[in-house]
């Protein structure tokens, strides 16, 4: 059974945005994703931003979450967590998954935005709901802990077991122990 470890939140975004970049699934349906994309693999962050922030201005999802992501990280801009914030809101509210639960975890944390524990878990919710195996195993523990819900143990359990069945949740698993060993 998997169990959540708490991570910092660069192994929270790092996760959320491989998803939303559709560097671990998902697809880019603009061209000026390609470039963006190509420019961020190469770790060529202002070229990517460049690229992708066209794209995101006019609602491509994975090209908010990458304008997210650059963001946050401060690489290719200088980082400032609201504009991470904001765009991450923009992807969420269209319903990508990833975006819902980085959404997620700046209401957590208070990076970009007020600290509200109750909005984290509801985007937390919209997340896991969704079938995003990260957000399962957060929400397991939120419930399993009472942050922001009463202690469930049951509840906690159904949201483990749910994570269980995705196939990518070892993949996830894996890196977050590797990020959290650095």
């Amino acid at each position: 059974m998997p169990t959540f470890r708490k991570a910092p939140t660069i192994a929270f975004f790092t996760v959320a945005t491989l998803f939303g970049l559709g560097l671990v699934s998902g697809d880019f349906a603009a061209a000026g994703m390609n470039e963006a994309t190509e420019a961020f693999r190469r770790a060529e962050y202002r070229d990517a931003y460049r690229h992708a922030l066209p794209e995101a201005e006019r609602g491509n999802v994975a090209a908010q979450n990458m304008v997210g992501s650059l963001y946050s990280y401060g690489r290719g801009v200088e980082q400032d967590y609201s504009k991470a914030f904001q765009w991450f809101k923009r992807a969420a509210d269209q319903g990508d998954l990833s975006a819902q639960y980085a959404v997620s975890q700046s209401y957590e944390t208070g990076r970009g935005v007020e600290q509200d524990i109750q909005a984290a878990v509801h985007w937390l919710r919209k997340a896991a709901e969704g079938g995003f195996s990260l957000a399962q195993l957060s929400l397991a523990h939120h419930y399993r802990e009472g942050l922001g819900v009463p202690k469930d143990p049951e509840q906690a359990s159904h949201w483990e077991a749910r994570s269980e069945q995705d196939p990518a949740n070892q993949i996830i698993g894996e890196a977050l122990d590797r990020i959290g060993e650095e």
